[in-house]
């Protein structure tokens, strides 16, 4: 009930965010996001529509890696790879296009230019927008949803329905998103990670139901707590 009442406060009262930053951030992802799509436009991979919106040609894209690659160097859809159990003939459509598909291809001009792109375009399309709303209507906060627990027993964030937002405990960690976002006049942003606090949790929870913990013994074992994944990661290798 604390944590819930908490985070409604957090919503309700949002976080401010920093106008010079966030137009920062816009010049400096639209500065690199222009030149790299003007070259896939280019090279034929790309178009602009009559509206100037931008979009990639992944029918090319597959196109390309089907021409050019082995069908063993290349990732497959879950189709293609039913298709390829089946004996069915892989065609271009069954060939995988997603950044990680295409991260183990490199001195290939067109693949680097759509790894290139999709950071910016998910800053463009996700992240920019609700702090562009924000600087343009001059509301100083941005008003975030939570999700009091989740499975992991933890709190996290999601898009407002009602406000400019997006989900504030995961941002991107490209130059200048996070300064975008400010503490209020008078008050600081404070960072508390306590280490190994669910694996203490767990020792503790050990010793008072049932009198004993390996873990807790490993964790008071010194002067300083000991790193229970060192220690896993020993006992894994044979060296504990």
């Amino acid at each position: 009930i604390g944590a819930g009442l908490a985070l409604a406060h957090m919503t309700r009262r949002g976080i401010a965010i920093d106008y010079r930053a966030v137009k920062t951030l816009e010049t400096r992802v639209l500065e690199s996001f222009v030149p790299l799509s003007q070259q896939l436009v280019t090279a034929g991979f790309a178009s602009i529509d009559k509206k100037g919106a931008f979009k990639k040609s992944t029918k090319k894209l597959r196109e390309h890696l089907y021409a050019n690659y082995p069908l063993e160097e290349l990732f497959l859809t879950l189709k293609g790879f039913e298709a390829k159990t089946t004996g069915l003939e892989i065609t271009p459509n069954f060939i995988a296009v997603s950044g990680e598909a295409l991260s183990d291809i490199t001195g290939d001009p067109v693949i680097d230019l759509f790894i290139g792109l999709s950071e910016y375009e998910k800053l463009k399309s996700t992240y920019l927008p609700p702090l562009l709303d924000i600087v343009k209507n001059k509301y100083g906060v941005m008003h975030c949803a939570y999700n009091t627990l989740v499975e992991t027993g933890r709190s996290s964030s999601r898009k407002s329905k009602d406000y400019p937002s997006m989900n504030i405990q995961n941002p991107p960690r490209f130059p200048g998103v996070r300064e975008c976002f400010i503490p209020r006049a008078g008050f600081v942003f404070v960072s508390v990670d306590y280490s190994n606090l669910e694996l203490c949790s767990v020792g503790q929870v050990m010793m008072s139901l049932f009198g004993e913990s390996r873990m807790a013994e490993y964790i008071n074992s010194g002067n300083e707590p000991v790193d229970l994944h060192s220690v896993l990661g020993s006992m894994i290798y044979s060296r504990a």
